[in-house]
């Protein structure tokens, strides 16, 4: 019956509104009909009725035209203020005079947007690329706010001019006799709500014939009896069997999906036997929290959130006896003895993507090297988005590539414990840490535009042969593979090239391409370092630790 209870709900609302639209209409007639027996007879010319018409429709257009002009002072303090962008996010205030207006100048700012994110994930803000399209993007900008402007400055002559037209309909509605502008209004209130009145009856007897019509929804075909046994009786034997077999078709094609979708690797013994190279390091996942709390206790004082966050990326330095400054302690003894009889004198690290673990690595590498009494030498090689300054609260500047352009001579900018002590570590930090004074760092120095060609100059070459006679290592601190070939540039210069893999970060096709760019350079991948491991990774690890902890 819900068809019938819908037009009975329908009839009852137009009745309602019936009911007091007719007490509007009456009202209205009945304030004409006083009106006209105190006043008595009122004349109004067809001229009156349409000036004071008029008069309304220009009084309407001035306050759209206002609303409008707001709406464009607001969107152009917002675009001088860099606060906004057209079309994006709650800032969006266009009318549809000022959106159809500046559609293709807001379209061109959208891609030309687009296009600076996709460079942005490869070149840094001060690339000449990313620096040419900020032009544009400025240049569109500058155009959609000469547009808007002069669009304002449209709509002002066009308010102006309504005014004057106001101010003349203005001065014809005040020449009107009160009776006569009372009596227009009166009449245009009756003819409003007669018009109303007659639509919604209308819509009445519209309802009042469908609601005559009845439907009948619910027909009787057989009347109700009991059966005298069961009609399609299950079978259970046979729903079990389907059911098992379903089961097991479920779970197969469950986990043959999962297997392979899953295109991480999972664990030691399978990245050796895929990647063919050793296993060199395990640097195990620790807990933040307790790590921070364990280097808080050796401090007098507290510790704010930045000195926390450095120190906790130096565990080699402020936490000596966790598990990770074991597994960087354990791969430099690894490290040591995989160059064989000739050793490994100039090593890269890398990794396939980002945020696998590596400038963390290398810098605690390096620490335990220094400790160990060898003469260190450590080098932000990234000139795109080098971090060995940050983590060891250096200076970016001069460094690597203020060498290689020939500003600078390499003694210049090689940092020694004297900086560290000076930076953001502490002079009680260092000085308390045996064989920190053997480690040097060359940091990145200012960005370089392009960075491939600086890493593959002559002048580089020649340096690392220095070095090598000055120094036991001497330890690179790469950018990604995959994004960039600055890496695989710098690895065929280098006695050896070491991975550095966050398990599960990137599939198995990701380790595959970079050492397969890493081969076709000829460069030597003499092993990887697994980082920030899971006790399901390297169980066993986990277990002989925590014996000796």
């Amino acid at each position: 019956h819900n068809l019938n209870r819908q037009v009975l709900d329908a009839k009852q609302f137009v009745e309602e509104q019936l009911a007091a639209l007719q007490r509007s209409l009456n009202e209205s007639e009945e304030a004409l009909r006083a009106f006209k027996e105190q006043e008595g007879q009122v004349f109004v010319t067809e001229e009156a009725r349409q000036a004071l018409d008029q008069y309304q429709k220009l009084e309407v257009e001035v306050e759209r035209i206002q609303r409008v002009k707001l709406e464009v002072a607001i969107q152009l303090e917002s675009l001088k203020n860099n606060s906004a962008l057209p079309g994006e996010g709650h800032t969006r205030v266009y009318s549809d005079e000022v959106e159809a207006l500046i559609s293709s100048l807001n379209k061109r700012m959208v891609d030309l947007m687009q296009e600076r994110g996709n460079l942005l994930i490869n070149y840094t803000p001060k690339h000449a690329l990313v620096r040419e399209l900020d032009r544009k993007i400025h240049n569109v900008k500058d155009e959609i706010i000469r547009e808007l402007e002069a669009k304002l400055g449209t709509f002002s002559d066009r308010q102006r001019a309504l005014q004057d037209s106001i101010s003349r309909y203005r001065e014809r509605y005040l020449s009107l006799p009160e009776a006569a502008v009372q009596l227009a209004r009166l009449e245009r209130d009756v003819s409003v709500n007669a018009n109303l009145y007659a639509s919604l009856k209308a819509k009445h007897q519209e309802f009042m014939i469908r609601g005559a019509e009845q439907i009948e929804e619910v027909t009787i075909i057989a009347p109700g009896v009991v059966p005298s046994r069961p009609t399609n009786a299950p079978n259970f034997p046979l729903n079990a069997f389907l059911g098992l077999l379903m089961g097991i078709m479920v779970g197969l094609v469950t986990a043959f999906l999962q297997e392979s979708f899953d295109t991480s690797i999972g664990t030691i013994e399978e990245v050796e036997a895929y990647l063919k190279v050793p296993v060199l390091g395990v640097i195990p996942r620790v807990d933040r929290k307790e790590i921070e709390q364990a280097i808080q206790t050796g401090f007098k004082e507290t510790l704010d959130r930045e000195t926390l966050d450095l120190y906790f990326h130096l565990l080699s330095l402020f936490d000596r006896k966790s598990q990770a400054a074991e597994g960087y302690r354990s791969l430099r003894t690894n490290l040591q003895f995989a160059g064989g009889s000739q050793g490994l004198k100039a090593i890269s690290f890398v990794s396939a993507a980002a945020l696998e673990g590596k400038t963390t690595t290398v810098v605690n590498l390096a620490i335990t090297l220094a400790q160990d009494g060898k003469r260190i030498l450590l080098i932000d090689a990234d000139l795109r988005k080098p971090r060995v300054h940050s983590r060891l609260g250096l200076p970016q500047s001069p460094g690597l590539s203020e060498v290689l352009i020939g500003t600078n001579q390499y003694p210049e900018v090689i940092r020694t414990v004297t900086d560290l002590m000076l930076g953001k570590l502490g002079v009680d930090q260092v000085v308390n840490t045996p064989g920190i004074d053997n480690l040097h760092i060359i940091t990145s120095g200012t960005l370089a535009s392009n960075p491939s060609e600086f890493l593959n100059s002559p002048q580089l070459k020649e340096l690392i042969e220095t070095w090598k006679l000055e120094y036991d290592m001497i330890i690179f601190d790469c950018p990604p593979v995959l994004p960039v070939a600055d890496a695989v540039t710098l690895g065929a210069r280098v006695d050896g090239v070491v991975m550095v893999y966050q398990v599960g970060r990137v599939g198995r096709r990701a380790l595959r391409r970079t050492k397969s760019l890493l081969t076709h350079a000829r460069a030597n991948l003499v092993g990887v370092v697994l980082s920030n491991v899971s006790p399901e990774v390297a169980p066993e690890y986990y277990g002989y630790a925590s014996k000796y902890q």
